[in-house]
């Protein structure tokens, strides 16, 4: 299964392809993910910083955060999400859901949204939102985009299946052509031929064998000729030989020198015409030295 040269290209671009899908999802994601918290951030500075000044004009009013609740509580309402309030000390002294107050900020804590001044000193530090990990919505979001990136991949990873198949039928079929011919030429059939569809590599390919072809046939029937022309040349003498030693034997005609001769000189006819094929094979072995 895997000695087949479609399936071996289909491995090798899928392969590809998602090494190159899975590369690009890593990256968009870290990019995307990166970008959207900046996003974020950058959103939220303007509403955060008058979250910020509203509380920090709370704290110089009260000269201190104890009338805080009632404007954490306030905040809460408006933007929906939970809101608390630590002092310079790091300490929760507002909390939407007042279960937190009294507590220390906890180093799990995702960085303060706001810092909140008063007269040039650090007077608290605004949290919105969860307090351990990502809002719900940013994490729908990520998780939405996390899907279309997989999705993405997915679609992109069958394109490739499908434009390989497709383009393994264009490479694959005329290898597969060319096999069957060869094959056949094997079995001693030489006049197979392959069409020409294409000028490229395949195409040539297809006119050398064309061409291999052709000259192997010229030369088998070469091979056939010289068959033909030896066995014409050696039958004269052997039919002389032959035609003497019978009348020889019948007593047709004495055994006398010139008998003798002319049947020497038949011998030396076949030996010059088997010296002639020695040195032919020779030569089409690639032996002969002149």
């Amino acid at each position: 299964m895997l000695r087949s040269l479609r399936v071996r290209l289909l491995l090798a671009i899928i392969l590809v392809v998602l090494i190159a899908v899975s590369v690009t999802a890593v990256v968009a994601r870290q990019r995307t993910t990166g970008e959207f918290q900046r996003y974020v951030e950058s959103g939220g500075n303007s509403a955060n910083r008058r979250f910020a000044f509203v509380l920090a004009r709370s704290y110089a009013v009260n000269q201190g955060w104890s009338d805080i609740q009632t404007e954490v509580e306030r905040l809460a309402q408006i933007t929906g999400e939970r809101v608390v309030v630590a002092d310079q000390r790091e300490r929760v002294v507002g909390d939407s859901e007042e279960t937190l107050i009294g507590q220390p900020v906890r180093s799990n804590w995702p960085p303060p949204f706001a810092i909140m001044v008063a007269g040039n000193t650090r007077v608290g530090s605004l949290y919105l939102g969860p307090l351990a990990g990502p809002r719900e919505a940013d994490t729908a979001f990520l998780s939405a985009l996390n899907r279309s990136l997989l999705l993405s991949a997915l679609l992109a990873g069958l394109a490739a299946v499908a434009v390989t198949l497709a383009l393994s039928g264009r490479i694959v079929g005329p290898v597969q052509r060319l096999t069957t011919a060869a094959r056949r030429m094997e079995k001693g059939d030489l006049s197979t031929r392959v069409s020409v569809e294409t000028d490229d590599e395949l195409g040539q390919l297809a006119h050398a064998f064309n061409a291999m072809a052709g000259s192997l046939g010229q030369q088998e029937q070469l091979r056939r000729n010289m068959v033909n022309d030896v066995a014409h040349e050696l039958r004269t003498p052997l039919t002389n030989l032959r035609g003497y030693l019978e009348a020889a034997r019948d007593g047709l005609v004495g055994t006398d020198a010139a008998l003798v001769d002319s049947l020497y000189d038949e011998t030396m006819l076949l030996s010059r015409l088997v010296a002639d094929l020695q040195e032919l094979a020779q030569a089409e072995a690639g032996r002969l030295t002149l």
